[in-house]
């Protein structure tokens, strides 16, 4: 009889430690696909944030390009103004000064990097250098530039001088951001040159705008650094 009560002991003992063993396999199992599947949203997340910079990389870009071919015609113009040398061509002229009244801008896109922000997910990205690095670039990005309203003031003057010796009525839109319409009467460039308003508007215009140009290409920069770093943190993930 005490042999029995022996035998179910060891047969109870060992149906235990099969319970046990059992229970903690399955807490691993549980642990290693929670594990898993933070890894899996913790990429997704990462690879957002790292498409929506490659997004406002390409369009700053786009800007810097643009504002690159706007504050050239400016010096260009102000070159010629201010020079003995001969008039050029009027195509080429015109087509300058036209250049010279534009201005281009980025719109930022951070919705990825928003909704994180919003969920307390942020933490994911283990390096607190780089989170605060991402959050003031994020920051920089949407903030209006502070000499905008200026920039605003004196294109909206430039455009008051510049009204008098052209007209901007066409029968065609342009087709091209760097394209313009042809005016219906014949501009006077001449008369426009020897304008000394004219020549100070464009003069502190060109200023602010290669200022802001400036901006752009350091925006450019810092979203170059932190592909790179995050990169890396996708890699280490």
């Amino acid at each position: 009889m005490l042999r029995i009560d022996r035998l179910q002991l060891l047969r109870l003992g060992a149906e235990l430690i099969l319970i046990i063993v059992g229970v903690l396999l399955a807490f691993q199992v549980d642990a290693y696909r929670e594990k898993r599947d933070n890894q899996s949203r913790t990429l997704t997340q990462l690879n957002a944030i790292r498409s929506e910079l490659s997004e406002n990389l390409s369009r700053l870009d786009r800007v810097i390009d643009l504002q690159e071919v706007v504050t050239t015609a400016q010096i260009t113009v102000l070159r010629i103004a201010n020079s003995e040398e001969p008039f050029p061509d009027r195509d080429e002229m015109g087509q300058n000064i036209r250049r010279a009244t534009m201005f281009f801008r980025t719109e930022p896109i951070t919705g990825a990097y928003d909704s994180l922000v919003a969920s307390g997910d942020l933490r994911i990205i283990d390096d607190p250098s780089l989170r605060a690095e991402l959050a003031t670039f994020m920051e920089d990005l949407r903030t209006p530039f502070e000499d905008e309203e200026s920039s605003l003031l004196f294109r909206t003057e430039l455009f008051g001088t510049f009204s008098q010796y052209f007209d901007y009525l066409s029968i065609r839109a342009p087709n091209s951001p760097l394209d313009f319409p042809d005016p219906i009467l014949e501009p006077n460039y001449e008369g426009l040159l020897d304008d000394q308003r004219y020549l100070n508007y464009l003069g502190i215009l060109t200023a602010i705008e290669s200022s802001i140009a400036r901006h752009y290409r350091t925006l450019r920069e810092e979203c170059i650094e932190l592909i790179e770093k995050l990169d890396a943190a996708i890699a280490e993930t």
